[in-house]
């Protein structure tokens, strides 16, 4: 039996795959996986109620797209993806919409990559 702690996972829909090599660790002293990326995104306050944050780490010319998505995979809101000069990036979406209090996905899009996050309105 192999034990494994995971760390730096937001709750996210997508499965998480690595493979076994020959490092095998036990209660005592699990193998660390360290999944915290240079983009250290951070979607929150979840549950929200009016508002979400997204905040990240980004480089130079980065293509950035933020989107929400109920779990049927309606889109209900897109911040058309843009370019950004790098640096820490800040986008407050405010929710306008008379929403259901219920859990969403939200998928952040660098170059072409999804990072994906199950938010929750409260």
């Amino acid at each position: 039996t192999r034990y494994v702690a995971v760390t730096g996972v937001q709750t996210c829909a997508l499965p998480i795959y690595y493979r076994v090599n020959n490092v095998q660790g036990s209660i005592e002293q699990p193998v660390i996986l360290d999944f915290v990326n240079d983009l250290q995104i951070s979607v929150y306050p979840n549950p929200f109620e009016r508002e979400l944050n997204f905040v990240m780490n980004t480089e130079a010319g980065d293509k950035i797209g933020i989107y929400l998505y109920t779990m049927a995979g309606q889109m209900i809101h897109r911040h058309t993806e843009t370019s950004v000069n790098g640096g820490y990036l800040h986008y407050r979406w405010e929710c306008y919409e008379d929403l259901a209090r219920t859990v969403y996905m939200a998928v952040v899009v660098v170059n072409g990559q999804k990072h994906a996050y199950k938010v929750k309105r409260k």
